[in-house]
């Protein structure tokens, strides 16, 4: 979660906000073999609408809030919880590919 090399636990995983460094800078390990692209984005937007949905469909139902509020509150929400989520997410997907031996097919 602290988005650090799988094998030293040292050197960063991410070169910017979610860029993926080519190689730990503290043991070297090879990190683009282990890179799934946008792949966490997908994932976090598909549960996040999901639940924001039921969410927004509550709070209509219970509040009658008018339709600017509900314009308003959840895009950004949405966008703000997609952004908080994605980084870690893709920093442990990464950390499994490494543990399980798992990455690109290099044909």
């Amino acid at each position: 979660m602290l988005c650090r090399c799988p094998r030293c636990g040292h050197g960063s995983v991410f070169n910017g906000i979610l860029s993926i460094n080519f190689r730990c800078r503290a043991c070297g390990l090879d990190l683009t073999r282990y890179d799934i692209g946008d792949t966490p984005a997908a994932v976090l937007i598909g549960i996040w609408v999901v639940l924001l949905t039921a969410l927004a469909i509550w709070a209509e139902v219970t509040f009658a809030p008018s339709y600017w509020l509900h314009i308003l509150l959840w895009p950004a929400l949405m966008m703000a919880l997609v952004y908080l989520t994605v980084r870690p997410l893709k920093a442990w997907l990464i950390a499994t590919g490494y543990f399980y031996r798992i990455g690109k097919i290099r044909l």
